[in-house]
C-alpha cells in the first residue's frame, strides 16, 4: 500500500524502492505476482516492463490462490501494452484477448467494471 501511495503522490523513486522491498520480502507466488506487476509499472523501458510482467504472470499462474483470478486481466493488458510498444503485435493481440477472456471469469461489481473498461477501450488492430 505504501508503494501505491508514493506512486499516486508522484514519488516514483520512493514507490519503486517500496515495490522492490515487497519483491525481496515475498514469501509465495501470490505476493511475488503482485510485487512484480507493480515493479513493472515503473520500469523505464518497454522491455523491462515486459520482463517484470512476464514474471508476474508466471508467478500468478504458479500460485495456488484464487485471488489471482481477478488480477489476470490487468496482467494480460500490461503484457499486451509492453508487447505492442516493442512492435510484437501478434503477442500483443494474444494478451489483449486473454485479458478479455480473463475478465469474463471475474464476478461481481469488479468483474463488471473490468468488462466495461475493456469494452470501452479503443479496438486494437494487432
Amino acid at each position: 500500500m505504501a508503494g501505491c501511495q508514493a506512486e499516486f503522490k508522484q514519488l516514483p523513486e520512493t514507490a519503486l524502492n517500496m515495490y522492490q522491498q515487497a519483491w525481496n520480502a515475498q514469501t509465495n507466488d501470490y505476493e511475488a505476482c503482485i510485487a512484480a506487476h507493480y515493479l513493472a509499472r515503473l520500469q523505464p523501458t518497454a522491455q523491462a516492463r515486459l520482463d517484470w510482467n512476464r514474471a508476474a504472470l508466471e508467478r500468478a499462474l504458479s500460485a495456488n490462490d484464487e485471488r489471482v483470478n481477478s488480477f489476470l486481466p490487468s496482467l494480460h493488458l500490461s503484457l499486451s501494452g509492453a508487447y505492442a510498444e516493442l512492435g510484437q503485435t501478434d503477442a500483443a493481440g494474444i494478451h489483449e484477448k486473454l485479458a478479455s477472456n480473463a475478465a469474463e471469469q471475474v464476478s461481481g461489481p469488479y468483474g463488471e467494471m473490468l468488462r466495461q473498461g475493456l469494452a470501452a477501450r479503443k479496438p486494437k488492430s494487432f
